[in-house]
C-alpha cells in the first residue's frame, strides 16, 4: 500500500505540473493573440482593406499559423479532440456551413483563406478559454485591455496618429475622433465598451477604487472616439446586465424571462428582414452613409436570397466581387464591409446561413446562460451583457464570423466560457470548479 500510494502522489503531481505547463502556455498564446487581434494587425489580410483589396501578408499569416501550432503543440491531449466537439458541436456545424458555401463563392481562393482564418481564430480562442477556465481568462482579458487603454491614452498625448486625421476616402465627420493605437475609432469603440463591461460587471477580487478609474477612463476615450453606435450598445448590455443581476432567478418567471430575452435578440434578425419596407422613410446618407450600402445590399439579396455570394466573397474580393455589378462610387471602392453584420452575413452565406449563426452564436449560448442554476450573478452579468453588446453593435458594423474581429473574438471567447457551463440544476460542484476554474467561487 505504501509503495502504490507513492506512485499514485507521484501521478498526481505529474499531472497537475502539466497541467499548470498548459496552462502557462495557453497564457502566452492567449495574451499574444488578444494583443494581435485588438492592435488590428490584419493577421490574414493587407493592411489596404479597400474594396479592391484581396491580398494578405503572409508574415501576418505565419504568425497566426506560429500562434496555433505552439497552443496545439503545447496544451493538445488525447481528450482534447472529443472534449472539444462535444462542447462546440454548434459551432462546428456553423463552421461547417461556411465551408460548404464555398462551392458556390465567386471567389473560393479567397473564401478559402478566410475560413481557415476564421477555424484558427475560433479553435485558438476556444481552446484557451478552455484551458484557463473563467477566473483566468478573466484575469488576463482585463489587464490586457488596461494596457491597451493606457497605450491609446499615450498615443493620443504624444502623436497625431491617436486622432483621425483628413484622409482620402474616410469620412469627414470622423475627423478629431480619438483611436488611440488602433486603426479607427469604430475599433477603439468598442474595445472601450469591453473594458467597461469587463470591469462593471463581476468585480470579485477587483479594489472598487482600480475598477472604478478604469472604467472611469475607458467611458471618457469612448465620449471622444464619438462612436455612436458603441455609445448605445453598451447602454443597452449594461441595462441587461444589471436587470439580470437583479433578477430572482429561482423564482416561477424564470422560463417566462427566458423566452422574453430569447425573442428580444431575435430583433435585429427581423428589422433585417422588413429593412426593404422601412428603407423610404430614411434618407440614403443616413447613418453615415450606411443606408446607401445597406440599400446595395438589399438589391444582391434580392436575387442571392438563399445562398449568398459565398462565405466571406462579397466584400474585398477584388474585381470579381459583386459589389462592383452593383454600383460604383465610394461604396464599391472604398467600402471594406457592409456594416451591418445581419447584412453581410445575408449576402454571403444567404437566409439559412444568417439564421443559423443567430441561432448559434446568440440564441444557443444565451439558452445555456439563462438555463444554468449554477452560476453566480455576477458571472451570469456579464457573460450576458457582452453578447448583448455584440449583437446590437452588429447592426452597425460587419463582426459576425470574422476571424480578425473585436466583437466576434470576445462573442467566441464569452460562447467558450458558457459552454463550460453545465444546465442541470444538480451538478458536481468539484467537476465544475475544476472546469471553470473559478466560475463556483462563493459569491462576495
Amino acid at each position: 500500500m505504501p509503495a502504490d500510494s507513492w506512485l499514485n502522489n507521484l501521478a498526481d503531481a505529474e499531472q497537475q505540473r502539466a497541467a499548470t505547463m498548459r496552462r502557462r502556455w495557453a497564457s502566452l498564446v492567449f495574451v499574444a493573440y488578444i494583443g494581435f487581434m485588438l492592435l488590428r494587425l490584419d493577421l490574414l489580410l493587407a493592411s489596404d482593406t479597400s474594396g479592391q483589396n484581396a491580398d494578405g501578408q503572409v508574415s501576418n499569416q505565419l504568425i497566426l499559423i506560429g500562434l496555433a501550432l505552439l497552443l496545439f503543440f503545447t496544451t493538445w491531449r488525447r481528450q482534447s479532440f472529443a472534449d472539444f466537439l462535444g462542447r462546440s458541436w454548434p459551432y462546428v456545424l456553423l463552421l461547417a456551413y461556411c465551408l460548404l458555401s464555398v462551392m458556390w463563392s465567386v471567389a473560393p481562393d479567397i473564401a478559402v483563406r478566410r475560413w481557415v482564418q476564421m477555424v484558427i481564430s475560433f479553435w485558438v480562442i476556444w481552446h484557451c478559454c478552455v484551458e484557463l477556465g473563467y477566473a483566468r481568462t478573466l484575469w488576463l482579458t482585463r489587464n490586457v485591455l488596461m494596457v491597451l487603454l493606457v497605450l491609446n491614452f499615450l498615443t493620443v498625448a504624444f502623436f497625431s496618429r491617436g486622432i483621425h486625421q483628413f484622409q482620402y476616402g474616410l469620412d469627414p465627420g470622423t475627423i478629431g475622433s480619438w483611436r488611440g493605437i488602433t486603426n479607427n475609432k469604430n475599433m477603439a469603440g468598442p474595445i472601450c465598451c469591453m473594458t467597461i463591461l469587463m470591469y462593471l460587471f463581476d468585480k470579485r477580487n477587483v479594489s472598487k477604487t482600480y475598477h472604478a478609474l478604469v472604467v472611469l477612463l475607458a467611458a471618457i476615450f469612448l465620449y471622444f472616439t464619438q462612436s455612436k453606435s458603441s455609445m448605445l450598445s453598451l447602454s443597452i448590455a449594461i441595462l441587461a446586465g444589471i436587470a439580470i443581476s437583479m433578477f430572482d432567478y429561482a423564482g416561477a418567471y424564470k422560463t417566462l424571462v427566458r423566452r422574453v430575452i430569447l425573442a428580444l435578440l431575435t430583433f435585429p434578425l427581423f428589422l433585417v428582414l422588413v429593412f426593404e419596407k422601412l428603407q423610404p422613410y430614411f434618407d440614403r446618407e443616413a447613418f453615415s452613409g450606411r443606408m446607401r450600402i445597406w440599400s446595395t445590399l438589399v438589391l444582391y439579396a434580392r436575387d442571392h436570397f438563399w445562398t449568398g455570394a459565398g462565405f466571406s466573397s462579397f466584400w474585398r474580393s477584388g474585381k470579381v466581387s459583386p459589389i462592383f455589378q452593383l454600383t460604383e462610387g465610394w461604396v464599391a471602392e472604398l467600402a471594406p464591409a457592409g456594416h451591418n453584420s445581419y447584412f453581410d452575413l445575408l449576402v454571403t452565406i444567404g437566409f439559412p446561413g444568417l439564421v443559423l449563426s443567430v441561432a448559434v452564436l446568440v440564441l444557443y449560448p444565451v439558452w445555456r446562460l439563462l438555463a444554468s442554476d449554477t452560476l453566480p450573478a455576477p458571472c451570469r452579468s456579464l457573460l450576458l451583457s457582452i453578447i448583448i453588446f455584440c449583437v446590437f453593435n452588429s447592426l452597425a458594423e460587419s463582426q459576425f464570423l470574422d476571424g480578425k474581429g473585436v466583437d466576434q473574438s470576445f462573442l467566441t471567447m464569452t460562447c467558450a466560457l458558457i459552454a463550460l457551463v453545465p444546465v442541470t440544476r444538480t451538478v458536481n460542484r468539484t467537476f465544475l470548479r475544476c472546469r471553470s476554474a473559478g466560475l463556483q467561487r462563493d459569491r462576495t
